[in-house]
């Protein structure tokens, strides 16, 4: 046996040469498929990304397209109800002017027509009075005629007594006759003054009414009116835009908004996809008026808003925490743990230094600091 082993040992080491050679070569063979699969992983990833990015802006884009037709929409739609409420309100009031123009024209010409018919009965009164007396001094004359006739042989005495009885009696006529012409005129005065006063009050009457209605009626209008046209700058009318921004630390992520203290039970965050902070509010606007007797009318309207902001690393949405600072509410949001693989921790970071998506100026988003955190 001994004899054998110097033999040997040189075809021992020759072996293990080759063998340790042969492995070398595979360890190589393995670290270079390593090395291949994990960039194609890499490479892979990194594509998921890209297109995960691209998919986040086209949605961005689509939502702020749909918000600006939407609020198109709105806005042309109470500017037609304004318009139609001007143009309805605007004929009412001419249709009341109208009328109320008629009446009082109906009114004056009644009026005018009972001037008339008092002036014509008047006018046939006095005709009648002074027929009448005209007959009766025709009469008259023919009867002193007829006693001038049979005095003719009287005395002088007895013909001044006739003639002075004839003169009392012309006298009389005429005081008669004058005293009739002034009863007449005072009643003919008397009556054109009523009528007159009746339709003065009338009138009057007609305009105040007709006043009030258009008083009451441009006030129903102007409301309406009011109402259409302050939706132009009323914000429940408007898309909603609540004053907001995040920032970042290295573990949490801050959504901070600006919202009223009696708004802020009615805002919160949700997580949406991981990376995607949505914040949801809802707000009710609520009017009431009394009308009288206990009555009353009320109307209510209700909006909600939501404003997405994406982030770059995936969140905790379990342990989302809320905090009112006045008319601030300020919600904390933590990151989740970043995998302990040096390779994909690399990756991450180079996608979010490069990858970063590039917002447009215009949105009411503020990029958010790295590393900064709340005071």
């Amino acid at each position: 046996m001994s004899s054998k082993i110097p033999g040997e040992l040189p075809a021992a080491e020759n072996y293990a040469t080759k063998r340790i050679k042969t492995l070398q070569e595979k360890v190589k063979e393995a670290e270079k498929d390593t090395e291949t699969t994990l960039k194609a992983i890499h490479d892979r990833f990194e594509r998921q990304n890209e297109m995960e990015h691209e998919s986040q802006a086209s949605k961005r884009s689509s939502f702020e397209q749909k918000a600006y037709e939407d609020m198109k929409k709105t806005k042309d739609l109470v500017s037609r109800q304004q318009r139609k409420k001007d143009f309805e309100g605007k004929t009412a009031l001419q249709a009341t002017r109208d009328f109320y123009d008629e009446s009082i024209n109906y009114t004056k010409k009644r009026g005018d027509g009972h001037v008339r018919n008092l002036e014509e009965r008047n006018f046939r009164e006095m005709q009648m009075i002074n027929e009448d007396a005209e007959r009766k001094v025709a009469l008259t004359r023919l009867d002193q005629q007829k006693r001038i006739d049979q005095v003719k042989g009287m005395s002088d005495e007895q013909f001044e007594a006739l003639r002075e009885e004839r003169q009392r009696q012309e006298a009389e006529i005429k005081t008669k006759n004058y005293q009739s012409v002034l009863d007449t005129e005072k009643h003919y005065g008397e009556n054109t003054k009523k009528i007159m006063e009746d339709n003065h009050k009338n009138i009057a009457r007609l305009n105040d009414k007709s006043s009030d209605q258009l008083r009451t009626m441009q006030d129903q209008y102007s409301t309406k009116l009011a109402a259409y046209s302050d939706r132009a700058h009323d914000p429940f009318y408007k898309m909603a835009g609540v004053e907001s921004k995040v920032s970042e630390d290295a573990d949490h992520y801050f959504l901070i908004a600006r919202i009223p203290e009696h708004e802020q039970d009615h805002v919160t965050v949700t997580i949406k996809g991981g990376n995607t902070l949505v914040l949801n509010g809802r707000r009710t606007m609520q009017d009431r008026k009394e009308t009288g007797g206990g009555g009353f009318v009320s109307t209510a309207a209700h909006q909600s808003y939501t404003q997405a902001f994406p982030v770059d690393i995936p969140v905790d949405e379990r342990a989302v925490m809320k905090e009112s600072r006045g008319d601030e509410v300020v919600f904390t949001i933590p990151k989740m743990g970043r995998p302990s693989s040096p390779i994909y921790q690399a990756h991450h970071v180079d996608l979010a230094k490069g990858m970063k998506p590039n917002f447009p100026t215009d949105l009411p988003i503020q990029k958010a600091k790295s590393g900064k955190k709340l005071g």
